[in-house]
């Protein structure tokens, strides 16, 4: 039996130009549109707050805050603080001393954030809110939402969560709470509200999600296109991971997936095939917009994005040392597979790789794989 060769790359490639790339930014602004829309949403854990002798979470042990009104009759009581705007909530807590430099720097490493301290506040605000949840007198679970930001729960009224089924009411918003909080917009602090539904997953697992997204206007030749800008499955309250899509004729009255969002760094063409080309940049809080970047029709754009031109490499093969480009394996189906060592998933998906590596032509399908993130 043939033995399979595997190539591994020791590099990560990402989207690019083919030669020094001219754009266009643009911030559009953002309105919010509130409910679901057609959108599937879906849910991020409640996460119980740590303790000081958990090396998981003790770094955070500092930045929670003080709450009462818990119920006097609620057993295995937990509470959550929910960050709305992550970003702001670690700057903010660096700058009381409640996190340390050196997680500090950790965070931004692992988050890829350079921050622009112009655009957060120094001063504490309520980019957070709480949550608890517990067993009543009767043996039922129930939750509350400290919708006023008061860190005060006997002002708020309980609720029975609603028992999550993605077949059946995942698109529900029963028991849907507004939660007044606080965001920094062009240097002031502004008061905001957002909606928030809690939902039960399992016998004491408990998840969250927003039900709101954003629309923006791009024009373009005189014509108007409206476009979504959709936090990842809903469950972003900051839109760090916000995904756009244009809203034609034929995406009207359907169910949109996460899988079908531009994400960062993607690129959506506006106005049909032969339409102007844009990079989505993200959203900037600070200015209430959406940034994309317009990519002149005679730049080859390059990216993993589907439908797009994979980026021309050459590095040198792990085992053999020889040379190997995507010029070389011109004609070829070219599976590329990132991995890496740290990926349980990926080792443990790498049978599978092999075994439909030996029943194709090999003269027509190549694999190649790039390690990411490894160092040796």
């Amino acid at each position: 039996m043939k033995k399979i060769v595997f190539v591994f790359v020791v590099a990560l490639l990402s989207g690019c130009q083919g030669k020094d790339e001219p754009v266009l930014s643009i911030n559009l602004p953002l309105t919010i549109v509130k409910g679901y829309g057609p959108f599937v949403p879906g849910l991020s854990f409640l996460v119980k707050e740590y303790t000081s002798t958990d090396p998981a979470g003790a770094d955070w042990v500092k930045t929670y805050l003080s709450i009462r009104g818990i119920p006097a009759k609620w057993r295995s009581v937990s509470k959550s603080i929910i960050w709305l705007n992550s970003r702001q909530l670690v700057y903010q807590n660096y700058v009381l001393g409640n996190i340390t430099s050196g997680k500090y720097r950790n965070l931004q490493e692992s988050w890829q954030w350079q921050p622009d301290e112009l655009k957060l506040s120094k001063k504490p605000i309520k980019c957070y809110v709480y949550v608890i949840w517990g067993i009543n007198s009767e043996g039922n679970w129930m939750a509350m939402v400290d919708t006023n930001n008061n860190f005060d729960f006997s002002d708020e009224k309980a609720f029975y969560p609603e028992i999550m089924d993605f077949k059946k009411n995942a698109s529900s918003t029963l028991n849907e709470r507004i939660v007044k909080y606080q965001i920094y917009q062009n240097n002031q602090i502004v008061e905001a509200e957002i909606p928030i539904v809690i939902k039960q997953i399992n016998a004491n697992q408990f998840g969250y999600n927003f039900p709101q997204y954003a629309k923006v206007e791009l024009i373009q030749n005189g014509k108007k296109h409206e476009l979504v800008v959709v936090p990842s499955a809903l469950t972003c309250a900051d839109f760090e991971k916000a995904g756009i899509l244009e809203m034609t004729g034929s995406k009207q009255n359907k169910v949109i997936e996460d899988s079908e969002l531009i994400e960062i760094e993607q690129y959506i063409t506006i106005g049909g095939l032969l339409g102007t080309k844009y990079k989505n940049k993200g959203v900037d809080l600070f200015t209430n917009t959406l940034q994309v970047e317009g990519i002149p029709s005679d730049v080859v754009v390059y990216s993993t994005q589907a439908g797009y031109q994979f980026q021309p490499f050459s590095a040198e093969e792990f085992f053999t040392k020889k040379t190997i480009s995507l010029e070389s394996l011109k004609g070829k189906y070219v599976f590329i597979d990132f991995w890496g060592t740290w990926c349980r998933g990926c080792v443990e998906e790498i049978p599978n790789l092999v075994a439909l590596y030996k029943g194709l032509d090999k003269s027509r399908f190549e694999f190649v794989g790039i390690v990411a993130g490894d160092t040796s």
